[in-house]
Order: structure tokens, then C-alpha cells, then sequence
């Protein structure tokens, strides 16, 4: 038994001083990192990789996936996620994801078909991706959205691999809210870079504050906000006491 008992979030690491085998060999390696799990907060894991048209091929698999990227500094738990598009929810995800480390998801019947590239998670019912576009979501069981990108073909800016067998990538996970100024096609020879660090990976800040643009009712208990570029919202409140969550 461990005492006190481990935080959910906190990455440990166990040492073995002196196992051996049979023979006497000593382990090697002798450590490891482990962890629980925590449940992500937003923005903790992003979407960074989509790989909506396969075809024609350059390289990759003749298959559909997304890419997470864990940018927090705990080791989360992605039982509780799952991905969704407007039509279509797939399955709970499992697995851990160490922080800064990537996993590839796709269909369950296609994770075979990328585990040469990295960790893989095949979730049932993946959503189909479209190739103009679509809205991805990465949400919790509770509907709550851990990240969302609304992507386009526009976002390529290369018309030969719009055409198919190229992925989008996000140039900088820290601004997990950049749409087009912050995607491209890939520039990997084999038309992606799932499960590793993305062909374009750089510094691509947004400086530049969100405005809020307008508020309308449309009824008595429904409100359209409107904002110059995609918002993250926690709770909104209101004169006259009404508190918007």
C-alpha cells in the first residue's frame, strides 16, 4: 500500500535499486513514470493534426485521423472523452497521455494501420471527417469541450494537397483558438506527422484580445452572442441578476 495516496494529477516516478534476474542481470532500464490520470481542464489537450481527405495517397495510411497533443504539465486520464462532429459521436477514448506526448485517434477497425507512427487509440463509432469542412469537437461526458476546431480546405493554402493525401497541422498548440493563421498543410514527405511533433511546430502567438461584437435575444431564456474570433466562455452574468453558465 501506498501512503499518503497519490494525487491524480502528479507524475511519479519509480525507482528499483536492486532487481535482477535469475541469472543476475541487473534491470536495466530501473525507472519508470506513472500516474493516475486527472481529467483534462480545457485547452489541456488540443487537436493538432487532421487527416480529413486520404486520398490520393502520398504515403499514409488510406485512413482518417485526428491528433492530440497533451500541453499540460499532468498526465491525463482520456477515458472520459470522447470526439464528436456535428453528425456523429464516437465512443469513450482510453488510455493515459504523458504531458507533451501526442496520440493518434482513429476508427477501431484502423489502429493497426497507424501504430508504426506512435500511440493510437481507436475509439468506436469515429466520426467521418469531411474533406471541405467540418466542426471537430473533443468533449467530456458532460458535453463540456476540452477543444473544438472548425476547420476548412481553404486552411491548406496549397491547392495540389488540398486535393488529398496531405494533413492539416497546427503550427502553435499554444493558441489552440488559430484558425486559418494558425494551420497548414503538412510539409512531411509522406503527407503527415501523426503521433509526433508537426512538420510546421512553431511559435504562431495570439496577441490580439477577442471582442464582443453583439448580444441578441432570441428568446426568453436563449441569447446569441457574437465575437470577432472563437471565444473560450466560462460563466457570463448579466444585469439584474442573471447568471449565464
Amino acid at each position: 500500500n501506498i501512503s499518503p495516496n497519490l494525487d491524480s494529477s502528479t507524475i511519479y516516478t519509480i525507482q528499483l535499486i536492486t532487481p535482477t534476474d535469475c541469472s543476475g542481470n541487473g534491470l536495466n532500464p530501473n525507472s519508470t513514470t506513472f500516474g493516475i490520470g486527472a481529467s483534462p481542464s480545457p485547452f489541456d489537450l488540443v487537436i493538432t493534426e487532421i487527416f480529413a481527405d486520404p486520398d490520393p495517397t502520398v504515403g499514409l495510411p488510406l485512413f482518417e485521423y485526428i491528433e492530440l497533443f497533451n500541453k499540460s504539465n499532468k498526465i491525463i486520464d482520456l477515458s472520459g472523452l470522447k470526439v464528436a462532429d456535428p453528425l456523429s459521436t464516437s465512443g469513450f477514448l482510453s488510455g493515459k497521455l504523458l504531458p507533451n506526448e501526442y496520440i493518434i485517434v482513429c476508427s477501431s477497425t484502423n489502429v493497426g494501420q497507424f501504430t508504426p507512427y506512435g500511440k493510437v487509440v481507436g475509439p468506436t463509432s469515429f466520426p467521418s471527417l469531411n474533406n471541405s469542412s467540418d466542426t471537430l469537437k473533443l468533449i467530456k461526458a458532460s458535453g463540456e469541450i476540452i477543444h473544438q476546431v472548425n476547420y476548412s480546405d481553404t486552411w491548406y493554402q496549397d491547392a495540389a494537397k488540398k486535393d488529398g493525401g496531405w494533413s492539416l497541422e497546427m503550427i502553435d498548440p499554444n493558441n489552440p483558438c488559430g484558425e486559418e493563421s494558425n494551420w497548414r498543410a503538412s510539409t512531411k514527405w509522406f503527407g503527415g506527422t501523426p503521433g509526433t511533433q508537426n512538420s510546421i511546430f512553431g511559435s504562431n502567438p495570439d496577441n490580439v484580445a477577442p471582442q464582443l461584437i453583439s448580444a441578441f435575444a432570441l428568446n426568453d431564456s436563449t441569447i446569441q452572442i457574437t465575437f470577432n474570433e472563437n471565444t473560450f466562455l466560462g460563466t457570463l452574468s448579466i444585469n439584474n441578476g442573471i447568471t449565464i453558465n
